[in-house]
């Protein structure tokens, strides 16, 4: 109803029947006209624990599915080098249906992780563009990646704001009735945007979907005679990679709030060379600036310290929370690659947490947990500590066990400060308490099931062997699941390994299990997974599902390339040329692997000597008596 609605056109089919299938490969949903198949997970919800988590993946994926029948299906896309008309279109539509479907989840706050997870995607030299010639099978196998999905849905969030919902959805009805049951490009959708709005928007959108990467825009704040914001931009490209090649200037809507006199002004402007500039209607020089208003460009800003400790502490009040993740977000990336004091982006984590719900609460424990990869040995005991001092008390208040009280934020924000404290922090209390609920962790909610039984897994060995001895035998697709996700997250290198012998087991299906070669969450098990690779690759290879469908084996070049280590970084590059860049899709695979691991190398180096300055610091709070009232 909602998106017969939305998009003003009846449902084009005779039927709409939902169907689950047990496995799938590559792909979690299909959108087969009047037949949508979802894996298993995403479709059946557990009758006996129902959690609110599961009913939101239902209705999100189910509404990225069925868009797809008017989108994708009832009109469809000409050629392969346009799938993101598809994709990224359905990607933009599921969170409009779950908004309008449950107000209260506030899904459009999604929409900012969508267009993180895109520039993280595009934020490589060797990314794809959106509209990617289609020259041979590998680019299709390629074409459904972060740069379809998330890029395509992002580009479109931010030309929507620029014309107006109404004009955009206008122009969407008049596409779809121009091309009903037949096959449409880019081309024509822009066209129609450019219609409806009275705007050509053509180069526009040209510059972001037919040139791979993203613009970083430069505001400058120049008081010097009236108000104005100088502009400027380049593409970004964090340490490590190699310079891009050239790209054209990028077409950008750029939206600013700003100060004017203690009260909050917007300005927009179209960014469309190198430099400009807006001008500002201030009568005094504003205090702060937020060079992109709700998070909606599909752009990084470059701030400076100045800026970010502006935005904290005066503009805060009147910065919508897409904005302040924004904030936080550019302080972490920045700090990140050396650009910002480690110190000034871990400023924000209060200020996150304080937002309590499932995005800013996430946000709050993202970047600080990330730092856990360039922590040296000596330092893991502060650094333990200093996660258990941030995120201990939260994950107390909220408790290991669901409250008839809670709501979805609730309960995601429980999995993420129970698995900060007591998974990254090492909390004592929780850690028993998880030990002590897998005893019957069954029969436990499943919005906190995985959570609790992988924290007992990785503590007690007991835990382990009774999970390990157990998985064949459970008849449950979801809890096995479950098991074999904690027996493949356990830090022990040498469970580990003995975990990994689940992959060669002939009684358990090997779509489940081969998972778990990416488990490896430290140096000591990533080493232990690329180890049984080696040792056992005919055999792995042999068990590989041979359908190819919206990914290929070459992933598991990631296995090798998740090792962030200076020394052993020309032979992981030379072994993953050697033994994946010659599979269907590998050779783009491989080259953006290579490239993640040396942006990580490049970050180890530049946040080394901050992280041991920051823990050397650090003095954790001493242990309380608990025999003392």
């Amino acid at each position: 109803d909602l998106l017969e609605d939305w998009f003003g056109i009846p449902y084009p089919y005779d039927k709409a029947d939902e169907l689950t299938i047990p496995m799938t490969v590559g792909f979690g949903a299909m959108e087969n006209p009047g037949l949508v198949t979802y894996a298993q997970d995403l479709i059946l919800v557990d009758a006996t624990h129902p959690s609110w988590s599961s009913r939101h993946l239902w209705v999100s994926v189910a509404s990225h599915e069925l868009a797809h029948q008017w989108f994708g299906d009832f009109v469809t896309t000409a050629w392969w080098d346009d799938i993101w008309l598809n994709e990224g279109f359905a990607n933009w539509m599921e969170t409009k249906i779950t908004a309008r479907f449950e107000p209260a989840w506030h899904e459009e706050l999604s929409e900012l992780g969508m267009r993180d997870s895109a520039l993280g995607a595009d934020s490589v030299v060797t990314a794809r563009q959106v509209r990617q010639p289609i020259t041979k099978v590998d680019d299709i196998l390629n074409a459904f990646d972060g740069i379809t999905y998330n890029k395509g849905a992002s580009v479109l969030n931010m030309f929507e704001s620029y014309v107006g919902p109404a004009v955009f959805q206008k122009a969407i009805r008049e596409y779809l009735k121009a091309h009903a049951y037949g096959n449409a490009t880019s081309e024509e959708l822009v066209a129609a945007i450019s219609a409806a709005s009275g705007k050509d928007l053509k180069a526009a959108f040209a510059s972001f979907l037919d040139q791979p990467g993203e613009p970083e825009i430069t505001a400058t704040l120049d008081c010097t005679a009236a108000p104005k914001l100088a502009l400027s931009q380049h593409r970004y490209v964090p340490p490590g990679s190699p310079e891009p090649p050239a790209t054209k200037p990028w077409i950008v809507p750029v939206c600013v709030a700003y100060d004017r006199g203690g009260k909050r002004a917007e300005q927009c402007a179209m960014l469309d060379g190198p430099e400009g500039a807006i001008a500002l209607e201030a009568k005094t020089c504003p205090r702060w600036v937020m060079p992109n208003v709700n998070g909606r460009g599909y752009y990084r800003v470059a701030l400076t310290a100045a800026q970010v400790t502006a935005l904290r502490d005066e503009a805060w009040g009147q910065l919508m929370w897409s904005e302040r993740m924004v904030v936080s977000g550019t302080a972490s990336t920045e700090a990140s690659h050396g650009k910002l004091p480690l110190q000034l982006a871990l400023s924000f984590v209060p200020k996150m947490l304080a937002g309590g719900d499932r995005f800013t609460v996430g946000r709050a424990v993202g970047f600080p947990l990330g730092l856990e990869l360039y922590v040296s040995d000596d330092q893991r005991g502060k650094y333990e500590a200093w996660v258990r001092m941030a995120f201990g008390p939260g994950a107390a208040k909220v408790g290991m066990l669901a409250k008839d009280s809670d709501d979805l934020d609730a309960e995601s924000t429980r999995g993420e400060l129970i698995n900060a404290a007591a998974w990254h922090g090492r909390d004592p209390e929780l850690v028993k308490q998880a030990v002590e609920l897998a005893g019957k962790w069954r029969d436990l909610p499943g919005a906190i099931r995985q959570t609790v039984l992988t924290i007992a897994v990785d503590a007690s060995p007991d835990v382990f062997a009774q999970t390990l001895a157990e998985v064949k035998k459970e008849t449950d697709q979801r809890k096995r699941d479950e098991m074999i996700g904690a027996l493949g997250a356990v830090r022990d290198p040498k469970r580990y390994e003995q975990a990994l012998g689940l992959l060669l087991d002939k009684d358990i299906d090997f779509r489940a299990t081969m998972w778990m070669l990416f488990g490896g969450s430290i140096d000591a098990t990533r080493n232990t997974a690329q180890a049984f690779y080696r040792a056992h690759e005919k055999e792995l290879l042999a068990r590989m599902p041979q359908d190819e469908t919206t990914s290929g084996v070459a992933e598991l070049s990631y296995v090798f390339t998740s090792s962030c280590d200076p020394a052993r970084r020309d032979d992981i590059a030379d072994f993953v040329k050697a033994h994946f860049g010659s599979m269907p899709g590998g050779e783009r695979t491989v080259k953006q692997a290579i490239e993640g691991m040396d942006q990580c190398i490049a970050s180890r180096r530049l946040l080394e000597p901050e992280i041991r300055a920051w823990l050397g610091g650090y003095k954790p709070p001493k242990a309380k008596d608990s025999k003392k009232k």
